[in-house]
């Protein structure tokens, strides 16, 4: 990308925040919610140090990365200068011989699931003098691709969690249904709902006071912020021609191509099979029609005839 592209790119970014923070604004004013309860966390995995220090000084302070190398070397560029605020959350899979990467490296770790990795964490922020932030990753959809603990073990996860000082459980972060034309917007409502609920369950059971609720993402965020969520991550923002809030992805894009394959596979074969028959058929015909080309004398001649 040249300069002036860079150029044109970086001044997009306050236009593309002003516009996802009047739907988020939108979405709450339907519902009743105040606008300031609801914080926007903007997803930043392969995007350049440059784009987030660009998103910042727009007024942007939260950002979500997924990969713990990745962040190695892009964090410590971001806040080398005066900037007060950011916040830089880990909101892909941790995995354990990555944690003493990242406690310390990431303000708050959006993706404990499982009792060993919280093990993991503590140990590693007890080692280091810190009290780390995590929230529970929830598998609201139950779905088996998905990770997350299941919602009705997530009460049990977070009592064990609590049980270290050196952590500091203050959220729930769930990644729900993909959401597109054929899924009922039902489905996705249910969920936000469901983690809603869960998410009071706990409060109540454990005498703890608003925890944030992590969920939406850039294709149901204006429905997750009508059920209560109070973050939400957005990477490539609807309404926008598939550009993110800090670059291009072509996420969506391939979704959409794999979603399209699968749901035409037998019909496609189906086509093909066809096409198939078709060719042969007319192979054989070409075969065995006679060519029949006169000669000057009158006498019929096939083009495998001698002359």
């Amino acid at each position: 990308m040249g300069d002036q592209a860079k150029t044109h790119s970086l001044a997009l970014i306050p236009q593309r925040l002003k516009n996802v923070l009047g739907e988020i604004e939108s979405a709450a004013i339907r519902v009743g919610r105040s606008v300031d309860g609801v914080q926007l966390l903007a997803v930043s995995k392969r995007v350049s140090a440059g784009k987030i220090i660009a998103a910042f000084d727009s007024g942007q302070m939260m950002f979500g990365e997924n990969y713990v190398q990745e962040s190695r070397d892009k964090i410590p560029l971001v806040k080398a200068g005066d900037r007060q605020g950011v916040r830089f959350d880990l909101i892909g899979p941790l995995q354990r011989n990555k944690v003493k990467y990242a406690v310390g490296l990431y303000d708050v770790i959006q993706t404990v699931d499982r009792p060993e990795l919280a093990e993991s964490i503590a140990a590693m922020a007890e080692k280091r003098g810190l009290v780390q932030r995590v929230y529970i990753q929830i598998n609201v959809s139950e779905e088996d691709s998905k990770s997350g603990v299941m919602p009705e073990d997530a009460a049990s996860l977070f009592a064990s969690i609590k049980e270290y000082p050196s952590l500091c459980v203050e959220g729930l972060m769930s990644l729900g249904s993909f959401y597109d034309h054929d899924l009922p917007v039902e489905k996705i409502r249910k969920e936000f709902q469901a983690m809603k609920q869960l998410s009071e369950l706990i409060e109540s059971q454990y005498d703890y006071q608003s925890l944030e609720l992590s969920m939406g993402t850039s294709q149901d965020y204006q429905i997750a912020v009508e059920e209560g969520a109070t973050i939400v991550r957005l990477g490539a923002a609807r309404k926008m021609l598939g550009s993110t809030l800090l670059g291009f992805s072509k996420v969506l894009k391939r979704r959409r191509r794999l979603k399209m394959a699968s749901r035409y596979w037998h019909e496609g074969v189906k086509l093909l099979q066809d096409e198939i028959a078709v060719d042969n058929l007319f192979r054989q015909r070409t075969r065995s029609r006679r060519v029949v080309r006169k000669t000057k004398s009158g006498e019929e001649k096939t083009p495998d005839s001698k002359s």
